[in-house]
């Protein structure tokens, strides 16, 4: 008679590490060098192997460990080291000592033992293994191709009959578990022993190329609850991985085994699929051999096809928890840019995202002087500051229902208008603008000892059509407008440097407002690559009281102006400019009347030519 090949599985914390095939002495240990590679069977002399399967620096395992050799149906296990080595029986052997049992058996080593050795009969899959005809279905399958999958004609006893409704009702147990806590896999793996009978079920999950427990349980034995689960055939689990079918290994397949050994067991796994048909975990369940139940080694067609659907119940709960994380992270990205109220507006109409045309007001919001500030300040403390300076900014634009489209450096663009219509668009930006001017308080409180200087806005607000959608990638969503509106809207912020405001508007914006609103027009203006002069407004808070007197009387001065009546203009300003000094509008105006006195031209332009951004 041939030598005697058997099986070896390897499992540490329940964890399957090695796939063995004894075929003569065996020597089990820690690596003998740093060098020496884990799980690799290696030759040591005629008759003779050595597999290293813990690491060099755990020394709680020996270098020779444990020596296994077959004999016909047994196996001698010997422990030449000076640890303890744990029988099935729960005889201990020490040093020196062997024993002679028949197998399948199981023995244990290391640190509380947490290393086992299953040792079993090496057979012919194909004596052993049954599978469904057809292949797991996965959520999102097709109907045609469902119909396919699912062709398996469901037999059922009358006794199956009357416990099905039991069944669909633990499905959908599992279903709904699935929505509000995290130990469905737990509960599936219940409801394969307590519903069909099984000694102990798990639910795994594959994962970098292992297969890991996410929730087990065994059938209370002696009155206990304590788990004496075997780990999980490697064969049967890369069968049904390559297959992707509910598979089995029945006990009347292998009339080759001694049903008498205490250990057999009868096993069956169904996959657990993603979107994409993927096998990405299992359900495994087993029954073993015990005393009074030897006709319980049997795994029915029926039985696979249940648990395959409770497999199908697991993948859509996972299905469902990863579409709940996708709506978690696109409602978190989107909270970004629109807001909590109108991001779930969105959620519940996405199609609002698409690209249309549509009347958007534009705000571009700039620190002034940042470059530099910044090259005055440690790194760590401008990033704060502009951190703490932008958001303070865009909380601004939410409180004002607005859409932050980007941040630019250290400019913010924000929207009013899109993706919904807001019929008093302009006013929120207005108000919203107003706000950011205000907030500056606050944050020079925090930061004007820190950085040497108060901290001031340039603002420039327009209203008009722009083609709006995600301007951004499928890398990094950016939802925003285009066109020549959105290049108005950031020269109409750049003009603030000549004039020396902090927040200009121009008349599409104006002409929507309130009364409420205090504003002065301060020039026409023709920016840079925009042919069309602009009106530009300088827009103050209500509660301005110089604002009040000076706006009626700036304005009076610029129709004079713009009337080419140079002599009148610049009579009007000398009788205010002494009271508003700081004026920078008023001191530009001053300076194109006295040009207007000094160099007169026939082809007078009221619309002031800046050349710069």
């Amino acid at each position: 008679m041939g030598t005697s090949k058997f099986l070896l599985e390897l499992s540490a914390q329940r964890e399957l590490r090695y796939v063995l095939t004894l075929a003569g002495k065996m020597v089990l240990g820690r690596q003998l060098t740093v060098n020496e590679p884990l799980g690799q069977v290696t030759a040591t002399k005629p008759g003779e192997t050595r597999v290293a399967i813990e690491a060099f620096a755990e020394v709680r395992v020996s270098r020779k460990q444990l020596e296994l050799e077959p004999r016909g149906q047994m196996v001698t296990v010997r422990n030449p080291s000076a640890n303890p080595v744990l029988l099935e029986s729960n005889e201990i052997l020490t040093t020196g000592q062997e024993r002679q049992l028949a197998i399948p058996t199981r023995v244990k080593f290391g640190p509380n033992y947490v290393w086992e050795v299953m040792i079993a009969p090496q057979i012919e899959e194909s004596a052993a293994l049954q599978s469904l005809a057809h292949r797991a279905p996965f959520p999102g399958q097709d109907e045609a191709d469902s119909s396919r999958t699912l062709n398996t004609p469901l037999k059922l006893s009358e006794a199956e009959t009357e416990s099905l409704g039991v069944w669909l009702k633990a499905i959908a147990e599992v279903l709904h578990s699935a929505t509000r806590s995290s130990d469905f896999f737990a509960l599936a793996a219940r409801r394969v022993v307590t519903l069909l009978g099984f000694d102990s079920a798990r639910a795994l999950l594959f994962a970098n190329g292992r297969w890991q427990s996410r929730g087990e349980y065994c059938a209370p034995t002696n009155g206990s609850d304590e788990d004496d689960a075997a780990p999980p055939s490697t064969r049967l689990l890369e069968q049904m991985r390559g297959e992707k079918r509910t598979v089995w290994k029945d006990a009347t397949a292998v009339g080759a085994w001694d049903q008498s050994q205490a250990g057999f067991q009868a096993i069956v796994c169904s996959p657990i699929r993603n979107r994409a048909g993927e096998v990405i975990g299992a359900l495994y369940a087993d029954r073993k051999l015990d005393f009074g139940k030897r006709g319980q080694l049997t795994i029915t067609s029926t039985e696979a096809l249940l648990i395959e659907t409770l497999a199908f119940g697991i993948a859509a709960g996972l299905e469902r928890l990863e579409q709940e994380k996708a709506v978690r992270v696109e409602r978190g990205r989107f909270e970004q840019f629109f807001g909590p109220e109108l991001a779930q507006h969105l959620e519940a109409q996405p199609d609002l995202l698409k690209g249309k045309v549509a009347k958007v007001t534009i705000l571009f919001a700039d620190i002034r002087g940042f470059s530099r500030i910044s090259e005055q300040l440690d790194t760590t403390v401008t990033m704060s500051w502009i951190h703490d300076t932008l958001n303070t900014l865009s909380s601004c634009v939410q409180r004002n229902h607005g859409v932050i489209v980007d941040y630019i450096g250290d400019e913010l663009m924000a929207m009013w208008g899109a993706p919904l219509e807001q019929r008093e668009q302009e006013t929120l930006a207005c108000r919203c603008a107003l706000e950011m001017l205000a907030s500056l308080g606050e944050v020079n409180a925090r930061w004007e000892s820190q950085i040497g200087q108060r901290t001031e806005l340039g603002i420039g607000v327009h209203t008009g059509p722009a083609q709006v959608g995600n301007v951004g990638s499928s890398y990094k969503f950016k939802y925003g407008p285009l066109g020549h509106n959105v290049n108005l809207a950031s020269r109409v912020q750049g003009v603030n440097k000549y004039l020396r405001t902090s927040l200009l508007i121009t008349q599409a914006t104006k002409d929507k407002l309130p009364a409420d609103f205090l504003s002065r027009q301060v020039c026409q203006v023709r920016v840079v690559n925009i042919v069309e002069p602009v009106k530009l407004y300088e827009l103050l808070p209500p509660e301005d009281n110089q604002g009040q007197i000076l706006c009626p009387l700036y304005e009076q001065a610029l129709r004079e102006y713009e009337a080419r009546d140079f002599h009148g203009a610049v009579r009007m300003l000398g009788r205010f400019l002494p009271q508003f000094k700081d004026d920078g509008p008023s001191h530009m105006l001053l300076a194109r009347a006295v040009d207007g006195l000094v160099n007169p031209s026939e082809s007078f332009d009221p619309a002031w030519e800046l050349m710069g951004k």
